[in-house]
């Protein structure tokens, strides 16, 4: 049936096509995702008239190019020669954050993301919270389905 075994070759096709087009890697990230220009990121803007709670805060955006909602933990090649490995990304982003000390004591983090990646965001928020417990960190989440 259509949701049975079915033949992948049609879903590698498109992956490979979304690929080859750029949307495999992140190096062409900004240019390819509107969310990432200053004037769409909304509450995480810098711009004080966009977002007065938050223009002064920190933000880091993990881009979002393991194609698997940031839940993936594959660390050898699917089958189709990619890699799913975003809920690891996830973890050294945390850790990174922690650390270089940019996450510190007491902080609060909003943990979020958009479309596909406010999908893995909602997913990870127990891991992200496991990940920052030693540090006592004030997590909140914000979910954006990305609506262009």
């Amino acid at each position: 049936g259509r949701h049975g075994k079915g033949n992948l070759s049609r879903p590698l096709q498109v992956s490979k096509q979304l690929y080859d087009g750029g949307y495999g890697g992140s190096s062409k990230w900004p240019e390819l995702m509107p969310m990432a220009r200053q004037e769409r990121l909304g509450f995480a803007s810098g711009d004080c008239r966009i977002a007065p709670m938050f223009c002064q805060a920190s933000v880091v955006m993990l881009r979002y190019c393991s194609g698997d909602r940031w839940l993936g933990t594959r660390t050898n090649p699917h089958p189709w020669g990619v890699y799913f490995t975003g809920h690891e990304i996830v973890r050294a982003g945390v850790q990174w954050l922690t650390s270089e000390k940019i996450l510190k004591k007491g902080q609060k983090l909003l943990f979020g993301g958009f479309s596909a990646g406010g999908v893995g965001a909602l997913q990870s928020l127990d891991f992200v919270k496991d990940l920052t417990e030693p540090l006592n960190v004030d997590l909140k989440a914000f979910v954006g389905w990305g609506i262009d």
